[in-house]
C-alpha cells in the first residue's frame, strides 16, 4: 500500500480488520481497505509534525493519533474529519496513544517521561462541562469548537 510520502512510523488495524490507519512523517494519517490495499479516502491531515501513533477506538468509529507538534487528535474514522481541537501538551513531543476499552479515554506517552489519560468523546465532553460555570451552558460554537461531531443535544444542558 503506497500513499505516503515520507516514512510510515505507526500502523493499527480496525476492530473488525477492514480498515488499517496509517501515522507518517508527512504529518498525516491514511485510512486504506485492509483486503484491497486501497486508500478509503484522501489523507487525513491536521497535525504540523511526523505522527508517530495511531490506534482505533474498540467500536471502530474513531480514530486517535499522537504526532510531534505535540499534539494528540481524535478523528472520525468513518468521515476522515478531525473531531474538535487538538488536545495539546506544550512539554511533550507525543509518541505513543491507545484507546481504553471502553473508548472513553486515551493514554498518551512521549518524551516528558509520563503517561497521560486524557478523557475522549463523551467522557471529553463531561469534562469541559465540569469546567464550566453554572449554568454549565456551551453555546453551539463552543461544542463545535471543542467537541465535534459528537450529537450537540446529548449535552447541551451539563448536570449540576
Amino acid at each position: 500500500m503506497s500513499g505516503h510520502t515520507d516514512w510510515v512510523r505507526s500502523v493499527a488495524f480496525s476492530p473488525d480488520g477492514k480498515r488499517i490507519v496509517s501515522g507518517s512523517d508527512d504529518n498525516s494519517l491514511r485510512l486504506w481497505d485492509a483486503v484491497k490495499g486501497v486508500p478509503l479516502n484522501e489523507p487525513l491531515t491536521g497535525h504540523t509534525g511526523r505522527v508517530t501513533s495511531v490506534a482505533f477506538a474498540p467500536d471502530g468509529k474513531h480514530l486517535v493519533s499522537g504526532s510531534f507538534d505535540k499534539a494528540v487528535r481524535l478523528w472520525d474514522a468513518d468521515k476522515g474529519i478531525a473531531l474538535g481541537e487538538p488536545i495539546v501538551d506544550a512539554t511533550s513531543r507525543f509518541v505513543t496513544v491507545a484507546f481504553s476499552p471502553d473508548g472513553r479515554h486515551v493514554a498518551s506517552g512521549g518524551g516528558d517521561k509520563i503517561v497521560t489519560i486524557l478523557p475522549v468523546l463523551d467522557a471529553w465532553a463531561d469534562s469541559l462541562c465540569e469546567k464550566l460555570p453554572p449554568p454549565r451552558r456551551m453555546t453551539d460554537a463552543e461544542w463545535n469548537k471543542w467537541v465535534g461531531n459528537i450529537p450537540y443535544a446529548t449535552s447541551r444542558q451539563c448536570a449540576g
